[in-house]
């Protein structure tokens, strides 16, 4: 969206800016363009409101990859806060965004140290972990996230997906199963479960039929070359007298009808 700017000034940018936080609109690009333009010089005449704007902006920076932007947020964050375990974690994710990852854990590692009940670094480095490709640690790691927090369904849907990514389709039943126990009357768990016990029924089904060719194989291998050739025309001989046998009786029966 396009803004004229010589229309506007800081006061709309911060009264828009609230209207987009109680509709729970990101705006990314708008929130950057906006700040830039109108707001970053005046942030301190937004009294009460500036902590909130300055993290609104620093979510827009993450997702426009603003990493400058973002970090002068938290600066200004960390000067208002210092030692604030929520503006650890902003830091955590400003150096996940700079792909410091053993960094960001160190700090997410220190921020669950001081507050073991604080759900939000665990689920980041969860995300560290799913993002380097390391699937069987995220999955231990979620796990364990899970023991304690049981009641997080986006927890239970991330970890229903790993599953599903490493071929596991019962655990992945599982977790869906926990989730139809938050949300019994949800048609979108219930198809999920379908979905998935239908791909391991298919599964099975196609592992059982190359079982029972490989079967068939073995067996008749180990018969010599003319055994097969009558094996072979023993079942033509058999096909063909089965036709026949079919067209008989389809035209016995259209006689035994038109008498």
């Amino acid at each position: 969206m396009a803004y004229n700017f010589k229309e506007m000034c800081w006061k709309d940018v911060r009264d828009q800016f609230r209207k987009w936080r109680e509709d729970n609109e990101r705006r990314s690009d708008e929130v950057i363009q906006l700040w830039e333009a109108l707001l970053e010089n005046h942030v301190q005449k937004t009294g009460n409101e500036m902590h909130l704007i300055l993290e609104q902006v620093l979510i827009a920076a993450f997702d426009t990859s603003r990493l400058d932007i973002a970090g002068k947020c938290i600066e200004t964050l960390n000067i208002e806060f210092p030692e604030s375990m929520r503006v650890m974690k902003f830091e955590a994710m400003r150096l996940e965004a700079l792909q410091m990852y053993e960094e960001a854990t160190d700090l997410l590692d220190e921020i669950i140290s001081k507050d073991e009940t604080n759900a939000a670094p665990r689920k980041r480095k969860i995300a560290i972990l799913k993002a380097r490709g390391f699937r069987s640690e995220a999955i231990k790691d979620l796990s364990e996230y899970l023991k304690t927090f049981m009641s997080d369904q986006e927890a239970w849907h991330e970890l229903c997906g790993l599953y599903l990514a490493e071929g596991d389709y019962s655990k992945a039943v599982f977790c869906m199963e926990e989730l139809l126990l938050h949300n019994p009357h949800s048609h979108l768990i219930h198809q999920r479960i379908a979905e998935i016990r239908y791909t391991m029924n298919a599964i099975i089904n196609t592992y059982n039929k190359v079982r029972r060719n490989q079967q068939v194989f073995r067996r008749h291998t180990r018969k010599p070359h003319y055994i097969l050739i009558f094996d072979f025309i023993g079942f033509w001989m058999f096909l063909t007298e089965s036709v026949l046998f079919l067209f008989s009786m389809c035209f016995v029966t259209k006689k035994y009808k038109d008498n």
